[in-house]
């Protein structure tokens, strides 16, 4: 298996987050391979192991990222509507 820098390996993280992404929207977990990830990506299969266990751990992963956003995105509307609430007392 080749050896990359830490740099290298962000990327390429990175990569397959973004393939991930586009890939399980546009077909879903189950239609979507580990070839494609590599591919998309400009991997060999056996490297995607590098970096997830199976195609189930990125998504997961997906999931992860998304819901980490989503729940600063409905803290800060919160903390907004709490803002308006103490402006009107």
């Amino acid at each position: 298996m080749p050896q990359f820098s830490p740099a290298e390996k962000e990327k390429l993280r990175q990569d397959l987050i973004d393939a991930g992404k586009s890939l399980f929207a546009a077909q879903g977990l189950k239609k979507t391979s580990l070839e494609q990830l590599a591919a998309a990506t400009g991997i060999a299969k056996s490297t995607f192991y590098a970096f997830y266990d199976s195609k189930e751990a990125i998504y997961l992963d997906l999931l992860e990222l998304k819901s980490s956003r989503m729940e600063e995105r409905v803290w800060a509307a919160v903390e907004k509507q709490s803002s308006r609430a103490n402006q009107k007392c």
